[in-house]
C-alpha cells in the first residue's frame, strides 16, 4: 500500500511540477524590450504633438537598430528598457 501511495504520489507531483513550469512563461530581456516599444509606440501615435514624444521616437528609432544588431548585453537592454518605461511615465504624467 505505501508503494502504491509513493507511486502515485510521485506521478501527481511531477504533473504538477510540469504544469507549472510550462504555465509559467517569463519573458526574456528582448521579449521586455519589444514591449516597452510597443508601448513607445502607441504613446507615439496617440500624443504625436505632446513634448518629450519627438525624444522618444528617436530613443525608440535608435533601440530599434540596436535590436537588429543582435549585439546588445542583458545589461544594456535592462537600461534601455528602464529608460524607455520612465521616458513613458514622464510623457504620460505631462
Amino acid at each position: 500500500m505505501k508503494k502504491w501511495l509513493t507511486i502515485i504520489g510521485s506521478i501527481g507531483l511531477v504533473g504538477v511540477t510540469g504544469a507549472t513550469v510550462v504555465g509559467c512563461h517569463q519573458p526574456t530581456k528582448i521579449e521586455r524590450l519589444k514591449n516597452e516599444i510597443s508601448k513607445a509606440k502607441k504613446l507615439i501615435s496617440n500624443h504625436p504633438n505632446k513634448q518629450g514624444v519627438d525624444q522618444l521616437k528617436q530613443v525608440v528609432n535608435m533601440t530599434e537598430i540596436l535590436i537588429q544588431t543582435d549585439e546588445m548585453t542583458d545589461d544594456q537592454m535592462d537600461k534601455i528598457g528602464l529608460s524607455l518605461k520612465l521616458a513613458i511615465d514622464l510623457i504620460e504624467g505631462m
